[in-house]
């Protein structure tokens, strides 16, 4: 193999190893920083437990709304806004549990 196929190579396994890593660590350290565990395990089970309630909530839930608006820009755009409401929410939370921590 020539030198800058092998290296390419390399760099192509550590982007997609980071690539299937980085999706599941993400999830696991905004769990362990919501609920204090450190277990990888207790971790892993929020993470899919939290993964669970939204898939099981968020697929009839699109449906519905793709059933009442007749279009997916509508629910797309719906989605976007309930999306930016979690995001709010979690860096809410995330600022008195920093407080919380610093007192």
């Amino acid at each position: 193999m020539e030198p800058s196929v092998s290296v390419l190579a390399v760099v192509a396994s550590f982007g997609i190893g980071f690539g299937i890593s980085a999706p599941n660590l993400v999830p696991a350290l905004w769990v362990t920083e919501l609920f204090g565990h450190k277990s990888s395990a207790t971790v892993l089970g929020y993470v899919m437990a939290a993964v669970m309630v939204g898939n099981a909530a968020a697929m009839p839930f699109a449906t519905l709304l793709y059933e009442r608006s007749g279009s997916y820009t509508s629910t797309l755009l719906i989605h976007t806004v309930l999306l930016a409401a979690i995001i709010v929410i979690n860096l809410m939370v995330f600022q008195k549990k920093a407080k919380a921590k610093g007192e």
